[in-house]
């Protein structure tokens, strides 16, 4: 497992939950300690291991040309992020998901928002340690019937950086989900986002 160094300076966002990845892996250390109600974080990895039934509601990326790098992060990560927010909350402060690269990383997220459910994420990417960094995200969000999602992205990576990433959105019945994607930095930055309803 790599060696955890603090992350680059982030955005400060005030009132907001900051949860840290550090090349894909998620740090408790580095991340705040108090979660608002309804709201569940645990390393992907560990979560498959103690509940095998997950890796089912994990989507197998085909063999299409748009989803190869989906592929990729498929075959080659063996951690990630579970964040899971319970049915019918209301998060009265955003989460600020920081992931920060040192090196070459493959990361997967997994993010399930419960029916009725109300909340605001807020990606700030960046880099720290050498540059010329290359990350290949896997995310996916299932939204529960009626819930709502409002999602800002924020890249801010090293100018010789690259980033590739797949995002896969499940939305359920009378589901709001919203997408804000900036990009600051990085030498080449790819989106492909995927919308199942």
């Amino acid at each position: 497992m790599a060696a955890e160094a603090p992350a680059a300076p982030a955005l400060a966002i005030p009132g907001a939950c900051r949860i840290v990845l550090v090349d894909g892996r998620y740090s408790a250390a580095l991340s705040d300690r108090g979660l608002p109600a309804g709201v569940e974080v645990e390393d992907l990895g560990a979560a498959l291991e103690r509940d095998p039934s997950l890796a089912q509601r994990l989507h197998v990326p085909g063999d299409a040309a748009d989803e190869r790098f989906a592929l990729l992060a498929e075959a080659f990560t063996d951690a990630g992020l579970l964040l899971r927010i319970a049915p019918g909350a209301t998060l009265g402060r955003p989460l600020h998901l920081v992931p920060r690269g040192q090196g070459p990383s493959q990361a997967r997220l997994l993010i399930e928002a419960g029916a009725g459910s109300r909340a605001r994420i807020i990606e700030q990417f960046g880099t720290s340690g050498s540059a010329g960094t290359v990350a290949n995200l896997l995310a996916e969000l299932a939204l529960g019937d009626g819930a709502s999602l409002e999602h800002l992205r924020l890249h801010e990576q090293d100018a010789s950086a690259a980033h590739v990433e797949t995002i896969r959105v499940s939305q359920g019945r009378d589901s709001r989900y919203r997408q804000q994607f900036c990009v600051l930095g990085g030498r080449v930055v790819r989106s492909d986002l995927h919308l199942v309803l």
